[in-house]
């Protein structure tokens, strides 16, 4: 069975509060970043022309399945990285901090008013993936504000509760994997996981200017539908 989240257009900073934030349910927001800087400037040719030379990191899994056994990193430089990604190579820049990784783009990040009261302890992660890249099932301790800039992704999540159906992996808590699911969720073992029927997909595609918030404890995994780039800003907890 699967569900829908709210899919909002416009949302003053204090009803995000008050219906979303407090309330731990995540929402959609159409079109919200529109009008931000990086929405309107990054694309490909755009982070060549700023970071180009600069190594960074990537990484490699010839299955897509980013996070599992396979996936090798690499240091490259961005613009042949970026060759790379735009070829539709298993390679991509995951998850890396801005302020640390790329500050040549931080002038760019003006706060997106809808967060501005956690901007004071807020990290934001590029993402910049050829499509059919997975990041497997697992939540985050944290509130997750994520913002499309190109191209397209889709998420599927599932509310805390379903946890008991989701296998979550135990056997690596010592790592911290057990935020993991161990249900491969682009093609379930049924026989393996039985109970994984059980859970509710709710099931969210993001085009460029598309928010989506989720809370934390939310289980979801992303997949890129075409060469995309994207952002991750989150925050602990109060």
């Amino acid at each position: 069975m699967s569900v829908t989240i709210d899919c909002i257009s416009e949302l003053h900073p204090r009803n995000f509060y008050h219906f979303y934030y407090r309330r731990q349910r995540p929402v959609l927001l159409s079109g919200a970043a529109q009008a931000w800087l990086p929405c309107q400037k990054w694309t490909p040719d755009y982070l060549v022309a700023r970071l180009g030379e600069k190594a960074v990191k990537v990484f490699r899994n010839d299955t897509r399945l980013f996070g599992l056994p396979g996936t090798q990193s690499h240091t490259l430089p961005f613009a042949a990285a970026a060759q790379l990604i735009l070829a539709e190579a298993p390679y991509r820049v995951r998850g890396s901090p801005i302020r640390e990784c790329y500050p040549e783009l931080w002038p760019d990040l003006e706060p997106l008013p809808l967060l501005s009261p956690w901007q004071a302890r807020m990290e934001m992660l590029l993402w910049f993936s050829p499509g059919d890249c997975v990041t497997p099932l697992h939540y985050d301790p944290w509130h997750t504000c994520f913002v499309q800039v190109y191209g397209k992704k889709r998420f599927t999540l599932f509310a805390p509760a379903d946890a008991p159906w989701l296998y979550p992996d135990e056997a690596a808590a010592h790592s911290g994997q057990k935020r993991a699911s161990r249900v491969d969720i682009t093609q379930p073992d049924e026989e393996q996981f039985p109970l994984f029927r059980r859970a509710t997909a709710i099931r969210v595609e993001l085009g460029a200017g598309d928010m989506l918030y989720i809370p934390p404890g939310w289980w979801h995994a992303v997949k890129s539908l075409d060469v995309e780039i994207s952002l991750t800003n989150y925050w602990e907890p109060s």
